[in-house]
């Protein structure tokens, strides 16, 4: 075909070429981001691969490099108390590991049982094959049903891979979610149980082991929506992983990566000035002068960390008010040196929903430290890790420990992700001109992957709004996309 004699493709290449000299011609902008975790840092990454080197950006962080890939350290060892597992279809954490250098390091085998508050009420087994007629016996084919279920999910999920290599981004959660799949949309309307039921899967499979991997993964029941219930659910998959020698660093070579400047500082306020700037009033975290409430300008700001009930930063001269965050979920890990009683001695516990409340931890398993290789020689001190909603008593792990070590006890306290309900309120990435909410994206579901698509998401909507483009924000899709089966393996 001859494209001189096509007056569409020429229409096109001159609206290309109208657009590139557009964007030249617009100066970078002065960019805040708030939050150096895995969210704000790749943000980060994702800006200056569009903006280039001369946009000025400046990560705000009040505590540390990392956010919710943490640490503590016990008996001269760290191990992880933040995000742990990745999946291998994470196609932006996979690519940054590989990018940045890391390896990975397979999460390890264990035996899982199943504990109803008063016993194991199933487990696994050291050998896979006597695991998998044990499963079969208990649950029948909804453990294969669930992984072609996943297989599903994770099918429509890679859509948005696609569409933010096109360049194309959505101003909210509902829309992000509708170009991968309108059914997902649907699934954030109904509980994880009962879409499962309808699916086909029977109670004792969603009540224990569906139940107890969202206890494990976000400290919740089958009571949550059913597109971050999935979310959960991937973690059935093979192949999980962690970053060898701890997660957090990957955020601190994104931070790197991106050339943007680490500003230790607590952030305030954000004022709106005129012409659509910003102000920061912030307070230093690292002892220098002065730290007194200080300011800078920006065209930009994104907020890449969760803004929720417990944070204090205020919203100043903004014609409506800001409205962000939800209700988040506290969750402590308990790290213990010694040995779990003999009711949990051999497993990683999870925990059915026919046990009561009286059960006040979540989940129970070994764990291994992030600086000692799997490969290598035998790991001579047992640590376990206790998840809960709220701090045990020295009472209650004594009932969970016969044995506690001299190296004593660590806990990390902390909200973890929001509080996730039957019908979710899906967020908004956008909170006002040049003003971008990364972890609105948590309001569909909470995890490494899902902060860097949201950051990827905010980082594009970022540069389309800076240089004018506005057809790749919200583009609307053809019914091609809409899903047609009720198939299990289909969703």
């Amino acid at each position: 075909m001859d494209i001189r004699r096509n007056p569409f493709f020429l229409s096109q290449i001159l609206l290309l070429s109208v657009s590139s000299l557009y964007a030249k011609s617009v100066p970078p902008p002065r960019i805040a981001i708030i939050g150096a975790g895995v969210g704000g840092t790749s943000a980060a990454v994702f800006l200056r691969e569009l903006f280039g080197e001369g946009a000025r950006v400046d990560i705000y962080e009040e505590d540390r490099v990392g956010g919710r890939a943490s640490e503590i350290t016990l008996n001269g060892y760290r191990h992880e108390s933040g995000g742990t597992i990745i999946h291998p279809r994470n196609q932006y954490f996979v690519n940054f590991t590989k990018s940045l250098g890391l390896d990975h390091e397979p999460e390890s085998d264990e035996i899982l049982g199943v504990y109803d508050g008063k016993e194991i009420v199933f487990s696994t087994s050291s050998c896979t094959a006597v695991s998998l007629v044990k499963l079969f016996w208990r649950y029948g084919f909804d453990v294969y049903n669930i992984g072609k279920w996943v297989d599903g999910l994770l099918g429509k999920f890679d859509r948005i891979y696609e569409h933010q290599r096109r360049g194309l981004a959505f101003t909210d959660v509902e829309k992000l979610l509708r170009s991968m799949s309108p059914t997902f949309v649907q699934m954030t309307k109904h509980s994880i149980k009962d879409w499962l039921l309808k699916d086909g899967f029977h109670e004792r499979f969603i009540d224990e082991l569906v139940h107890g991997g969202l206890r494990v993964n976000y400290g919740q029941g089958t009571d949550i929506h059913a597109f971050v219930g999935g979310v959960a659910m991937a973690g059935v998959e093979p192949g999980l992983f962690s970053v060898k020698n701890g997660n957090r660093q990957i955020p601190e070579r994104l931070l790197r990566k991106s050339g943007a400047a680490l500003v230790p500082a607590f952030v305030v306020g954000i004022e709106m000035r005129d012409e659509r700037k910003y102000r920061l009033r912030f307070q230093r975290t690292d002892g220098t002068k002065p730290t007194k409430d200080t300011s800078d300008v920006y065209d930009v700001v994104i907020l890449a960390a969760p803004v929720h009930q417990r944070n204090n930063m205020e919203f100043h001269d903004f014609p409506d008010p800001i409205r962000v965050g939800a209700r988040y979920h506290r969750t402590v890990a308990t790290f213990v040196a010694g040995k779990p009683n003999p009711t949990f001695a051999d497993y990683a516990v999870m925990i059915s929903e026919s046990a009561d409340d009286s059960v006040r931890f979540t989940s129970i398993s070994r764990n291994l430290p992030v600086n000692f290789s799997r490969a290598d020689a035998a790991y001579e001190n047992d640590v376990y890790k206790v998840f809960s909603y709220e701090p045990l008593s020295d009472a209650e792990l004594g009932r969970l420990f016969d044995e506690r070590g001299d190296g004593g006890i660590v806990k990390a306290d902390w909200m973890a992700y929001p509080e996730y309900s039957r019908q979710a309120k899906l967020a908004s990435f956008v909170l006002h001109d040049n003003l971008y909410y990364v972890n609105a994206i948590e309001s569909a579901a909470s995890a490494f992957e899902m902060s860097m698509i949201g950051a990827k998401n905010v980082a594009m909507l970022a540069y389309n709004r800076w240089i004018g483009n506005d057809d790749d924000v919200d583009p609307v899709f053809s019914d091609d996309t809409k899903d047609t089966t009720n198939d299990k393996s289909e969703l």
